[in-house]
């Protein structure tokens, strides 16, 4: 039976592409390279909403895009902010979760997502929050909405460019 041989690695703290990132995940995502003092990497483009920049999907116009996925990033803010993202874990301490237990900046970004959501209507509202809240695709609410196929991904992109122009509109990002 043959022995494996251990490789000797030199500790992380070393190399001195540590935190930039492995070659695969290089290869499947765009990785930013940040930081002064010592580098690390961040994935650009993990949500939905990231991707679809970085891809040229939101618009063809580079400025148009980045105001459409501001006004998405800003609503998804306040949305995490909130408190309305899912647990991934039980809350066990002593709090409640009634109305009085929020503190007032989360009651203030309910208050602005409410008022942002508000101003649009039922179809936008639906597809931004599947997309830029809950980190669904625009292919997979088009397909929840009875669309197949391609079409149907052509669909929820323009449904979310409508949804994110509307937005943006509300916010007053853009021109």
């Amino acid at each position: 039976m043959a022995r494996r041989r251990r490789v000797k690695r030199a500790p992380a703290e070393r190399r001195p592409d540590s935190d930039l990132g492995t070659p695969e995940l290089k290869r499947h995502h765009l990785v930013v390279i940040e930081g002064s003092g010592k580098p690390h990497g961040r994935v650009a483009d993990q949500r939905p909403l990231d991707r679809y920049l970085v891809r040229g999907q939101l618009s063809e116009n580079r400025e148009i895009a980045r105001a459409l996925h501001e006004a998405g990033d800003r609503l998804r803010r306040d949305w995490a902010i909130a408190g309305l993202e899912p647990r991934l874990i039980a809350h066990l301490g002593p709090r409640g979760h009634g109305p009085g237990d929020f503190t007032e900046t989360q009651l203030s970004a309910r208050r602005r997502k409410d008022q942002a959501l508000a101003s649009l209507g039922t179809v936008s509202r639906d597809v931004l929050i599947h997309v830029v809240c809950c980190d669904g695709t625009a292919g997979e609410w088009a397909r929840g909405q009875g669309k197949r196929g391609g079409n149907g991904e052509a669909w929820g992109m323009a449904a979310l460019r409508l949804a994110l122009a509307a937005l943006a509109r509300f916010y007053g990002i853009g021109g």
